[in-house]
């Protein structure tokens, strides 16, 4: 709770933030940021066992990383009330491993080299935005492919 994580590792953007893998079951960042990072907020299974419930809620932030929310593997995800700004590829990734649902509420996404929201899905996930906005972006504000179920 009320934190704020920067990690420009050895080379600029070459650590990760709060990450979520191998089968650690939940994380929950309420009030969190963070700021240099490659990923700012990652769900991955790494190799292991995909994660199971990742939630961040509050007055989150993402400054300055190459992708602020990369949801590559994983169950229930939650984002809600989160700033997230000036991401050198893309803003917010949903990777096509995914296995939902995936909500984002709130979310005012804005300034990344890539799209607001990538969401390439391969499962049948459920992906739903809904409040919040999108605004100069290099990409496409929403950017949809594979088989998600996407609610905006």
């Amino acid at each position: 709770m009320n934190c704020v994580v920067s990690q420009w590792g050895k080379n600029a953007r070459t650590m990760d933030g709060f990450v979520l893998a191998n089968g650690y079951n939940s994380l929950a960042a309420i009030n969190c940021g963070a700021l240099n990072c490659n990923r700012a907020f990652w769900s991955t299974k790494d190799g292991g066992v995909a994660p199971n419930f990742f939630v961040v809620s509050g007055v989150g932030t993402s400054d300055h990383c190459n992708t602020a929310v990369a949801l590559d593997d994983g169950g229930f995800t939650q984002f809600s009330g989160m700033f997230i700004t000036s991401s050198y590829v893309d803003n917010i990734t949903v990777g096509e491993n995914i296995t939902g649902p995936v909500a984002f509420s709130n979310c005012v996404v804005s300034t990344s080299g890539g799209a607001g929201y990538r969401i390439t899905s391969a499962r049948a996930t459920d992906v739903s935005i809904t409040g919040g906005s999108v605004h100069d972006t290099s990409g496409n504000a929403i950017e949809l492919s594979g088989n998600a179920s996407v609610l905006i």
